[in-house]
């Protein structure tokens, strides 16, 4: 089940790290007409924005954006991160904003995310880890079912939910989280 996605290398460049979250979005998108992109140059209100990786898509006659900032660090992520993203989705008009790190995120950043719709995932092993706010552990099992996943993947951490979940092994989890 926690199955490790084959060419993650925690040691790989930041460079690659974003090919590699580029890949494992491809994979986990069924969507179609699904394009993901690396480095891609897009103009906004204040001026054009090099995103780590974009992804656009369409469901019916709606077409739809996403950015993703990638963090290959050792330190924390901090609450920056996520205000940067937040402000570069309104300037080009993106729906949805994701973290991806081989880090962890500082509270702020956490916080920041939650009230802003930004999704946060931490990479460790070449495993994901999806980062949900809730004020009570009902509430993360009610995540959970919506995935479609065992109450086991359950960890609570002063009052965060982390549900723990591998790509490849829970088939459109990521999409179910990011309400897409």
């Amino acid at each position: 089940m926690n199955e490790i996605h084959p060419s993650f290398d925690l040691s790989m460049a930041p460079k690659d790290f974003e090919l590699w979250v580029k890949q494992v979005l491809e994979n986990e998108f069924s969507i179609e007409k699904f394009e993901a992109k690396h480095l891609d140059k897009i103009p906004g209100h204040d001026g054009v924005y090099e995103i780590d990786v974009s992804c656009r898509f369409s469901i019916g006659d709606f077409e739809f954006l996403m950015l993703v900032e990638c963090k290959h660090h050792r330190h924390p992520i901090k609450r920056e991160v996520v205000q940067t993203l937040h402000a570069k989705m309104q300037s080009v008009g993106a729906q949805k904003g994701i973290v991806f790190t081989t880090s962890r995120f500082q509270e702020g950043a956490k916080t920041y995310a939650d009230a802003h719709g930004i999704a946060l995932v931490t990479v460790c092993d070449g495993r994901l880890a999806l980062s949900a706010r809730s004020q009570n552990f009902e509430a993360s099992y009610a995540l959970l079912d919506k995935l479609g996943m065992p109450h086991i993947f359950a960890r609570t951490f002063h009052s965060n939910f982390i549900s723990m979940f591998n790509a490849k092994d829970t088939q459109g989890a990521l999409k179910k989280a990011l309400n897409l």
